[in-house]
């Protein structure tokens, strides 16, 4: 039932659409404000697989030790028998000698380039060496690591282990506890080697019995066809094997130095041997595990490439540690969460913040992981999917993380609350690539024309409007006045499931008011946004914009209280101060008048000047 579910999400969101074989346009119906960019899947591992093998590098030695054992045994017989005249003529003496001398120069010069080989060798095992105590007994051995990190207990481990195979004479070691397979393995092509040294063992031995034999003769005459032949016989085997020993000492150079970057050597173990090992360690696995690939001889590059290497000497043996990652059976589907910007109105456009770059969503849709650009990094990159360590799974139902409830939202006009809405004002096309899809998002204010132009035939017009997709596929470009789209050649799926979620931004903004959300808004340079990420990192969240557009408000009311405040007193003050000086011109004027009266009183000589004064 859910997956049925989830189908029907891909297709309900998508509205109008102009499509051609070569481009398709289609306008998004669903206002979500994010869109899910499926990638590829995810498996998750929390543990490894250890397959070791190790090779005895003293094989070589033995083998190398032996040809030159043969080879100067049939040099001393045939230079003894070169000097002795009683079995051969002193007129040929001198042939026998440049026989002798062409045979040891012949054999010779190869032991001369093995030897050079095998001191480069010695040189690239023996750099940086350093002695291990406790490995043995308390004496310590000759220990060193070629590639990777390998502690003083793995070194301890595997010459127990190493140890434990050689005297118990068994070829594989299955250990339980440390998830680890020690499997004991010559180089396939020194087996071969060793074959070969048998089968002509017993011709080279008889002929330098012969030779001998025809040495020691004393009184008589040899048959030098007879010795000729024989010598002949030894130059011809002996030379077969140091031509094969000096090409496995060239091959024993090129497994150390793939070695020491980091590379296991095709000669170390053989593709048919490998998977019959996996199988066996398959065997051990619990029902909730598996390997991220079916163990078939078509995916053993697939494999290798997943697994980490480690390589290791002590004393004389080599070893790799090959670890393979075992993973869960459930796998997960990785989407790149991408904020949608959604018109509110003119320049104005909503959309949700991803809280996460990545989102892994189970196939059922009820566990998820959060993953970011470092921790993505960190996982194993294959082709069709990821594998990723240390992961930490959340159940979709007790989590608060937006992205995944809205996987499951059934109410489109609710959008959860973890969801974290953001704001912006957009006045030019902004576009957004889509990864591993020849896909582009786009966003226009205004109705925008965009050219369409697939080399055959004329260029056509379309137009971009609102917010929707752009599809193309080569040689198809599309050209802007900001930009230019060009489709690669080839991709990685060609099956989208990119998600958008039902619910709907702009019926939850109506809670948000945005009528009262100003004009001028934002005060920051949005003429050009690369993408849409760095378009929702420049928005401002819509909380804390209306509440510092309320803010604003308050504090204009409180500052223009104040002001009316000040100039009410100051009227006041001034009214105040005109009433006092016309009260104080008054009592002045009245208080010259008084002045006046009195002196003419003091100059009137009797009552009748006085009321001849008043009369006047």
């Amino acid at each position: 039932m859910i997956s049925y579910y989830y189908r029907i999400l891909i297709i309900q969101p998508i509205m109008a659409t102009n499509l051609t074989e070569n481009y398709r346009i289609k306008e998004i119906e669903s206002p979500s404000g994010i869109f899910f960019n499926h990638l590829t899947k995810i498996k998750t591992t929390n543990s490894k697989w250890k397959l070791s093998v190790y090779v005895n590098l003293t094989t070589y030695d033995g083998n190398f030790e032996q040809i030159k054992k043969f080879q100067k045994e049939t040099v001393k017989h045939c230079l003894k028998i070169a000097k002795n005249t009683e079995i051969v003529p002193i007129e040929h003496f001198v042939i026998w000698s440049y026989l002798c001398e062409q045979f040891n120069t012949t054999t010779t010069s190869y032991i001369h380039d093995i030897e050079k080989t095998r001191q480069q060798i010695n040189y690239a095992v023996s750099r940086s060496e350093r002695y291990k105590r406790g490995l043995i007994n308390g004496i310590g051995r000759l220990s060193k690591t070629l590639f990777g990190i390998c502690s003083d207990e793995d070194y301890e481990f595997f010459d127990k282990k190493i140890s434990e195979i050689s005297e118990k004479q068994i070829r594989v070691i299955h250990d339980m506890q440390q998830q680890t397979r020690i499997v004991q393995s010559t180089v396939h092509d020194v087996d071969r080697e060793m074959v070969k040294i048998q089968q002509t063992e017993t011709a080279i031995i008889s002929n330098i019995n012969k030779l001998e034999s025809k040495a020691n003769r004393v009184g008589k005459l040899i048959n030098e066809m007879e010795v000729r032949q024989i010598m002949n016989e030894q130059t011809e085997e002996l030379n077969v094997l140091l031509t094969q020993h000096s090409f496995q000492t060239h091959n024993l150079v090129a497994i150390v130095n793939t070695a020491q970057v980091g590379h296991m050597h095709s000669s170390i173990i053989s593709a048919t041997n490998f998977l019959a090992e996996l199988q066996q360690v398959r065997i051990q696995l619990d029902s909730r595990e598996n390997f991220a690939e079916q163990v078939t001889i078509q995916n053993v590059h697939k494999l290798m490439k997943m697994s980490s290497l480690q390589v290791i000497r002590v004393a004389d043996t080599l070893i790799f540690i090959i670890a393979i990652p075992i993973v869960d059976t459930r796998e997960y589907r990785l989407y790149k969460s991408i904020p949608l910007p959604i018109k509110q109105k003119k320049s104005v456009y909503a959309l949700i913040q991803p809280t996460n770059k990545y989102l892994a969503m189970s196939e059922d849709n009820v566990y998820s992981i959060y993953i970011d650009d470092i921790e993505l990094s960190k996982c194993i990159h294959m082709q069709e999917y990821y594998i990723c360590s240390n992961t930490q799974t959340h159940y979709i139902q007790e989590t608060d993380n937006c992205e995944a409830k809205l996987f499951n939202s059934q109410d489109k006009d609710v959008i959860p609350k973890a969801c974290e809405i953001k704001i912006t004002r957009i006045q030019k096309l902004v576009i957004h690539k889509l990864d591993n899809e020849n896909v582009w998002l786009y966003t226009a204010e205004q109705p925008t024309t965009i050219n369409i132009d697939c080399t055959s035939g004329e260029p056509v017009l379309q137009t971009l409007q609102n917010t929707g997709t752009i599809s193309l596929t080569y040689p198809c470009r599309a050209i802007t006045k900001e930009y230019e789209l060009t489709p690669t050649r080839s991709i990685v799926t060609k099956t989208s499931y990119d998600f958008i979620p039902r619910v709907n931004i702009t019926a939850n903004m109506k809670q948000y008011q945005t009528s009262r959300i100003q004009d001028d808004f934002p005060k920051i340079n949005n003429s050009y946004y690369p993408d849409f990420h760095s378009l929702a990192n420049n928005a401002k969240q819509l909380d804390l914009l209306l509440q510092s557009q309320i803010d604003d408000s308050i504090e204009y009311v409180t500052v223009s209280n104040i002001t009316y405040v000040t100039v009410g007193i100051g009227i006041g003050i001034l009214v105040l101060i005109i009433v006092i000086s016309r009260i104080s011109f008054k009592l002045y004027k009245q208080n010259k008048l008084s002045m006046s009266y009195i002196k003419a009183l003091v100059n009137t000589k009797s009552v009748d000047d006085i009321q001849c004064v008043e009369i006047k």
